[in-house]
């Protein structure tokens, strides 16, 4: 990862305000640009600079955002063939460990990557490839009651038997039960609940022939199969290059629960566990919600022309070489930080947007889960695809997806989240295809079953350091966007709010990028900005924030019988000496 120096001012703290803001903590100020924007310098309190916001196709630009967002009568879409083409080409042939799953031809005809270049599965128990409904090895045993003979039958044809059933029951009353005696015949497991969630006010009916017919084309789609991203340094495949097309009939699959039963480190993909509950209990009204989400999706992606864009899903993992030296060599001065009250990270704009994230990709968005992650699978449904290939997340990976597309609008958060219609994306594509939408999916450390206090020892948050620049450090040549987050890892993992700030911030100091932070809170915001100004008074790099955590921790932590101790801000503003 390229770790290179990059110069100038580095100790600033600036808070952007939309045109909805309702925050007013720096309202008494005149010096207002007209994108709402400020930028204040740290030691100098008395002074609230505008700062006019430069073109956002600058790597170096402070960016500036407001929440409304224009929309285009339809969005972008890349044209097949031509440049494009020939760019994947070299990009395949340069990288070994990046596997593209549609065929490509280059605009002359020459050097062309066809699928019989990749890879091929060789046996229903090789774990280097997921194991799909089509597979030939995927058989159910059938026994005849007169005779008592014994067959087995490929599960493939049983599906496409039942979906040519099913299609011509789609009209009658009662049809969520109709779909769940199907799937029993497939795949018995997933049949076993009620299906009662997909209840007459949904759209399934007017969607499910489109889901039949996308879910059919599975193995024209994907004739060779598809590679897991395995966990591990030594992985055969990193990258997994994808079209809107073959995501959706991803997709259709997993609403129809035929991907055969899985176990260890891949997380469960069949939609299953959203279909039952009890109606009018919170529980099932969020899992109606995302139910409308997905089924929105499917209405908006059978109006695509051709097979779409191109999403990509990297697993990108740190080696011990690359692992910053946080306590001893790290001098790099601070990054510029943007605090945001009212907007959520998906508005974040040319920024790379992290997904506080489950080892497991996706959390529980195809269960009970409706948290952050959760709403952004929720909203972008192409994301969940992730849960079929890639394995549980190591403490020193990340997974990075980018060209991902928002379809639907949402309002609320956990038991308040609710559909609210249609958005249409308007992201430009990038030279691969990819809308220019890059999400790094991080998983911070689990504190809920031990004491949270113990997040402040050096080794752990060393952890959250190493996991935060894996995800933050940009490859040679990329730019380098700043990084749009929040509070990772606050909610149900007890993650402490200030700690995690200063180990973000660190992070994104260290591999070269600003940080646009979310917290939703103006008070929180108010205390990000002080933080931020003080430390900039003192000149603070990385190497003294770490150490400054490290006198934190032995002096309110380990040796306080305190269990009330000073937040980390106040011990950093309070204790004389420590700068």
């Amino acid at each position: 990862m390229d770790r290179k120096e990059e110069k100038g001012p580095a100790d600033y703290a600036r808070e952007n305000k939309t045109k909805n803001e309702r925050s007013s903590f720096m309202s008494t100020s005149n010096n207002v640009c007209p994108n709402g924007s400020y930028q204040t310098r740290p030691g100098d309190d008395n002074q609230n600079k505008p700062h006019v916001s430069h073109s956002t196709n600058s790597a170096s630009s402070n960016f500036n955002y407001s929440s409304e967002t224009s929309v285009s009568p339809s969005p972008p879409h890349y044209h097949e063939g031509g440049g494009m083409f020939d760019r994947l080409i070299a990009l395949k042939k340069n990288n070994p460990n990046v596997k593209i799953l549609f065929p490509l031809s280059s605009s002359n005809g020459v050097g062309a990557l066809t699928q019989t270049t990749l890879p091929k599965r060789s046996t229903w128990g090789d774990n280097d490839f997921v194991q799909m409904p089509y597979d030939p090895c995927n058989t159910k045993i059938q026994v005849y009651k007169e005779s008592l003979d014994r067959t087995s039958k490929k599960k493939w044809e049983i599906i496409n038997d039942e979906l040519a059933k099913l299609k011509s029951l789609v009209a009658s009353p009662g049809f969520g039960e109709k779909l769940r005696q199907s799937v029993s015949q497939y795949n018995s497991k997933y049949g076993k609940s009620s299906f009662n969630l997909l209840t007459e006010s949904l759209s399934l009916k007017s969607q499910f022939e489109f889901i039949a017919e996308e879910a059919a084309k599975m193995e024209n789609n994907f004739p060779f199969g598809i590679p897991v991203l395995k966990s591990g340094k030594h992985s055969k495949v990193t990258s997994i290059f994808f079209n809107q097309k073959q995501i959706c009939s991803i997709l259709a699959n997993a609403f129809l629960c035929t991907f055969p039963k899985r176990e260890g480190k891949l997380p469960e993909i069949n939609f299953h566990e959203l279909y039952h509950g009890t109606l009018g209990n919170n529980e099932a009204e969020k899992k109606i919600e995302k139910l409308k989400c997905i089924l929105h999706y499917f209405e908006r992606v059978r109006k695509i022309k051709g097979n779409g864009n191109i999403l990509s899903f990297e697993r990108r993992s740190l080696s011990f070489t690359e692992e910053p030296d946080w306590g001893y060599s790290s001098t790099r001065k601070m990054s510029y930080v943007n605090v945001f009250n009212n907007e959520g990270i998906e508005s974040a704009k040319n920024c790379l947007q992290v997904d506080f994230a489950n080892q497991f990709i996706g959390g529980g968005v195809i269960g009970r889960g409706m948290v952050m992650e959760e709403v952004r699978f929720s909203i972008c449904p192409e994301l969940i695809v992730a849960r079929l290939f890639t394995e549980k997340l190591e403490k020193d990976e990340v997974l990075i997806i980018t060209g991902c597309e928002q379809f639907c609008k949402y309002r609320g958060y956990g038991s308040t989240f609710q559909y609210a219609g249609d958005i249409v994306d308007d992201t430009k594509l990038d030279e691969y295809g990819r809308r220019k939408t890059e999400i790094v999916a991080m998983d911070a450390y689990n504190f809920s079953e031990q004491d949270p206090r113990k997040q402040f020892g050096s080794h752990l948050v060393k952890r959250e350091l190493n996991k935060s620049y894996c995800a933050f450090a940009p490859k040679k040549y990329q730019e380098k966007t700043p990084v749009a987050t929040g509070h990772w890892g606050c909610g149900a993992f007890k993650g402490d709010q200030e700690l995690k700030f200063i180990i973000q911030w660190m992070a994104a100091s260290e591999a070269g990028r600003e940080l646009h932070y979310y917290t939703g809170d103006a008070e929180q915001s108010k205390e990000i900005i002080r933080i931020v100004k003080f430390l900039g008074r003192k000149d603070v790099n990385i190497k003294k924030l770490f150490h400054a955590i490290e006198e934190y921790n032995r002096k309110e932590i380990e040796y306080s019988f305190n269990k009330s101790s000073k937040s980390l801000f106040t011990f950093f503003e309070k204790t004389h000496n420590l700068w």
